[in-house]
């Protein structure tokens, strides 16, 4: 072979060396690898509740390695950790460890020293971060984040250039996004030495030892204290908890009643009976947080269709004989539970007293939605009410409704239990249905939530119908001049 071929063929080898071997470096490992921790972490929410106000604590090692309750001991931790995670990790169980929860106060997040170790570019993990943040913002809009950056280390000191343009990347965003913190844990840690000094770490000098955790604590924790603080003021939008100082700027930053219209209603043996008024509500207060407003508590007698059988009063759900769908009809009964049956002329009075009382107060724009029967009364009379107060009015359906993606669009069956698997997780029971899916349960309207209803589906009707309502909200306040 000629040197001029050689040379030739050798040039080609280089090019495909570095043009490969990168890309392949960059492949996200399985994350199936994690399987085990994933179903510990599912083992203990079975036994366990998730406390109703939580920091997230999530990412690799050095956040599974970290003992935050001794850290943090006024705070409640939900610690989701797990050793050698990638970012790409996090996105792929982001069920498991974001989405199945009630959004936290905030989240602390340590993850991409390993995806840089493991050949990942900085730029490739700060796109990873990015989905990860996109993915935390459609579940908890007003939820801080944060970022702890990739630490120095000695173990990795031959990575930290990589891993510091990571970090600057990551830094930059955090300073235009509001509800971004950067944890600058790496300064500090940098004053000791070049590499750190190694008492900040086990032997391994990779993970942190317990001098090591609290100079990250020393940084950490203001900025969860401030990302607790700026949750509770974006989040408090319910009427009953605002001072009259906070109900006048909410007011005239956006002069939106929700109003959810409510029941106490069988829904099925695996569903709360308040699930009418809870959906609705919790829908509500993720809508008012990105459109304004405030939501007012829920009211809990609605009308229904009725008879009387053997003395007893049946209504709603209890007339089987009256069920819509034919193959799912079954014996007139009183539901347990079931308590919130009121005549159309009375309801239509408390709506009235309520819009003549909201009118006074200031409000423009009145979104009513919920039980069936009652937002399809008062959606009737919209018109009418339009011109009696001076208000807009508007409910939530009309869009994707029939592919199960609306707001409350059968009773029990798969949009509605999607919906409470996704804002009130804790209060649903699959296993009280049977278990033979060709058993239809009593009481369930719409595609059998045993087969088609997850957190994941209800997420998804939530943004779909978020992003619609928003932008009709924010188009009539433009009518108002807001």
């Amino acid at each position: 072979m000629s040197t001029n071929r050689f040379t030739f063929n050798l040039f080609i080898i280089i090019i495909i060396l570095c043009v490969v071997f990168p890309v392949i470096a960059q492949e996200n490992p399985d994350p199936n690898r994690f399987q085990k921790e994933i179903e510990q972490f599912q083992a203990w929410d079975r036994k366990n509740a998730i406390p109703e106000d939580y920091v997230l604590m999530v990412g690799s090692s050095s956040i599974r390695m970290w003992q935050s309750m001794e850290s943090f001991p006024d705070l409640k931790i939900v610690n989701r950790g797990f050793g050698g995670a990638h970012i790409s990790d996090l996105i792929h169980f982001k069920h498991e460890i974001l989405l199945k929860y009630k959004a936290a106060q905030c989240i602390v997040l340590y993850c991409g020293g390993n995806d840089v170790t493991g050949g990942k570019s900085a730029e490739r993990v700060a796109s990873d971060f990015e989905t990860f943040w996109n993915i935390v913002q459609r579940h908890s809009l007003n939820t801080p984040l944060i970022y702890i950056p990739a630490k120095p280390c000695p173990a990795r000191w031959h990575l930290w250039d990589e891993e510091a343009k990571l970090n600057a990347i990551i830094q930059e965003w955090c300073q235009k996004d509001p509800w971004l913190y950067y944890a600058d844990t790496a300064t500090p840690m940098l004053e000791t030495g070049t590499p750190p000094d190694s008492s900040l770490f086990i032997k391994d000098l990779l993970h942190m030892s317990e001098k090591g955790y609290d100079m990250w604590t020393s940084v950490v924790r203001p900025l969860v204290d401030k990302g607790i603080r700026q949750h509770a003021e974006a989040n408090l939008v319910l009427y009953e908890e605002l001072t009259p100082t906070a109900f006048r700027k909410r007011i005239q930053e956006a002069p939106i009643a929700y109003v959810p219209l409510g029941t106490l209603e069988w829904h099925g043996e695996h569903l709360p009976l308040g699930s009418d008024g809870l959906q609705v509500k919790h829908f509500f207060e993720i809508l008012a947080s990105e459109a304004g407003g405030i939501v007012l508590p829920m009211h809990y007698l609605g009308p229904d269709r009725k008879k009387k059988m053997d003395g007893k009063e049946l209504y709603g759900m209890d007339l089987g004989s009256m069920h819509w769908e034919e193959g799912h009809k079954y014996a007139d009964q009183q539901f347990a539970g079931s308590a919130y049956w009121i005549s159309e002329k009375d309801f239509n009075k408390i709506l009235e007293a309520t819009w003549k009382q909201l009118s006074r107060a200031g409000f423009k724009i009145i979104v009513a939605h919920g039980h069936g029967p009652s937002t399809g009364f008062a959606s009737d009379r919209f018109g009418e009410w339009e011109k009696k107060y001076g208000m807009k009015f508007f409910h939530c359906w009309g869009h994707r409704d029939d592919e199960g993606l609306g707001i409350m669009v059968d009773h029990a069956g798969m949009n509605e239990t999607s919906l409470v698997m996704a804002l009130r997780p804790e209060l649903v029971h699959m296993e009280y249905l049977p278990a033979d899916t060709t058993h239809w349960p009593l009481g369930l309207g719409g595609k059998d939530p045993r087969i088609h209803a997850s957190s994941e589906l209800g997420w998804k009707a939530i943004t779909i119908q978020k992003d619609r309502m928003v932008k009709m909200l924010r188009e009539a306040l433009a009518e108002f001049e807001y």
